[in-house]
């Protein structure tokens, strides 16, 4: 935004001419007294503005001024996924002032990484200012009152082979019991070796919310063949 703050003692400013230096274009003036100009890079650009008045006098001044960048925001994360009442810190990176909204179930609103606990699924929004120059963006923090958890079903395998357990969930973090027969029991779906009739556990997780399920493994001996 540009403003004009021409006086004259004599007749009245009857004329402005404004050249805003982008070089990038030959359509960057204006005639009107306070125009505006959207600069599409950063750098230092001349601006030259003229004026008259009725009684025919010219002046002329020119100011070097330079055009910030927005600042760049970077963020750890655009969505996550947290219990009802469970607090969750934000991470954004950047430099120049932050300030994050809502205010509500906030701590440290003007940080970069605050602490939120929503009771409800909320978008929270960072701005970012740098010398005046301002970007935002934004991340969602969903919230759940409960896990949903529903393992595979009940089956029969032949003793000592392998089979891949599972769950449908939406839970973020996993336990399965007994470990002792599992590749990994901190995945959702591991493979199990199993010898003998097993029951196996599972918890899914999301903050302190949790819930549980089982899975039963049947084994079965290979059969005993004899040709005789």
């Amino acid at each position: 935004q540009f403003t004009d703050t021409t006086r004259t003692n004599y007749g009245a400013v009857d004329s402005w001419s404004w050249n805003f230096g982008d070089a990038t274009t030959l359509a960057d003036t204006s005639k009107i007294q306070n125009p505006q100009w959207k600069y599409p890079a950063p750098g230092n650009v001349t601006v030259t503005f003229i004026v008259t008045n009725s009684k025919g006098c010219k002046d002329t001044v020119q100011r070097t001024i330079t055009i910030l960048d927005k600042p760049l925001i970077t963020l750890a994360f655009k969505d996550t996924l947290i219990c009802v009442t469970d607090p969750v810190q934000l991470m954004a990176s950047g430099n120049g002032v932050f300030s994050w909204t809502p205010l509500t179930n906030i701590t440290g609103a003007n940080t970069s990484n605050p602490t939120v606990s929503p009771t409800t699924t909320t978008w929270y929004k960072v701005n970012l200012n740098d010398n005046g120059c301002v970007n935002n963006d934004s991340v969602r923090v969903r919230v759940v009152s409960a896990v949903t958890l529903q393992a595979i079903p009940d089956t029969v395998i032949c003793q000592g082979d392998n089979i891949q357990l599972g769950a449908v969930t939406d839970g973020l973090q996993f336990s399965w019991t007994p470990a002792g027969n599992l590749n990994n029991p901190n995945i959702l779906n591991p493979i199990a070796t199993t010898n003998n009739t097993t029951t196996y556990q599972v918890t899914a997780r999301i903050g302190s919310c949790t819930a549980t399920d089982n899975v039963v493994v049947t084994t079965i001996p290979y059969p005993i063949a004899n040709a005789g």
